[in-house]
């Protein structure tokens, strides 16, 4: 699961002026929440000019406003406390809590998600069939790696062991679960459709907007009409200026190359269930 604020407007430019100081390095010139203008002043070839160069960087909530209304760049800084970690130093703010394992996001526009990882399980979409495979444990002890919160073992059985991350980053905000060890055998009655399913419970937050997209559809006719869902979806999910788009999976254990490692696509949906809870559901083709 990913978070992000979007930047939509890219601009670079350069300027020339005679009237300016010259700077000893490039100056942070004007600050907004996702650019920032530099600045830098060199002599002219012929040393008889000041030119300014000015460029725009760009990124996700590379500045906040702080208390005083002033721009500043975020710096994540993730602090580990008795009643959980406080993740701050960026344009958003989240507490993590270990009991059982939940995380507390305050967006950059002031929304509020409070957000609960549940459990993996499996779903067959030609047959409908599913399972629980691991549930996320009630107690689990964070260990604070630089921006991460890592929950080693959080989620256990089924033949499945794998780590609960979380990364505070500029402008994005990350859940992943690191599986320990390759997965196991695909249960009987599973077709090679079945896709492992991670399950997020939304506790609090407002209703997001949907945008849906299919990855994946199935074309024959007589196919689509015995199987349970025919179509992989992903939502696109915005909350304001915060935005949850298409997840990503990878293979660390692959020999390392030059190239950048394959990226597996992890499609989600959001749904209701029978007794009004939000759950999101996060999937990934077994096979893959």
């Amino acid at each position: 699961m990913k978070l992000l604020i979007p930047v939509v407007v890219v601009a670079i430019g350069v300027q020339v002026s005679d009237a300016v100081t010259p700077a000893l390095s490039p100056q942070i010139v004007e600050r907004a929440a996702n650019h920032e203008v530099v600045q830098s002043v060199r002599l002219s070839p012929d040393g008889a000019t000041l030119v300014t160069n000015r460029y725009i960087r760009i990124g996700n909530g590379i500045n906040y406003r702080d208390s005083n209304g002033t721009w500043i760049p975020s710096i994540p800084v993730v602090r580990s406390y008795p009643s959980g970690v406080v993740c701050t130093g960026a344009s958003y703010r989240v507490i993590i809590s270990s009991t059982p394992p939940t995380v507390d996001l305050e967006t950059s526009d002031r929304q509020r998600l409070i957000l609960r990882p549940l459990s993996l399980g499996l779903f067959d979409p030609e047959s409908g069939k599913s399972t629980l495979l691991a549930s996320v444990k009630e107690n689990c002890a964070a260990e604070v790696v630089s921006n991460r919160v890592v929950f080693r073992d959080a989620i256990d059985g089924g033949g499945l062991s794998a780590s609960l991350v979380f990364r505070y980053e500029v402008g994005q905000f990350h859940q992943d679960i690191v599986f320990a060890r390759g997965l196991p055998a695909l249960p009987k009655g599973f077709g090679d459709k079945t896709r492992l399913e991670m399950t997020t419970e939304i506790l609090q937050g407002p209703v997001p907007e949907k945008a849906t997209h299919i990855l994946r559809s199935e074309s024959d006719a007589a196919k689509r009409a015995r199987m349970a869902e025919p179509d992989l979806v992903d939502e696109t999910l915005r909350w304001g200026e915060w935005v949850m788009p298409l997840g990503r999976a990878f293979d660390t254990a692959a020999p390392p190359t030059n190239a950048p490692p394959r990226a597996m696509a992890v499609p989600k949906r959001l749904i209701e269930t029978d007794d009004h809870r939000r759950v999101l559901i996060e999937s990934l083709d077994w096979n893959e």
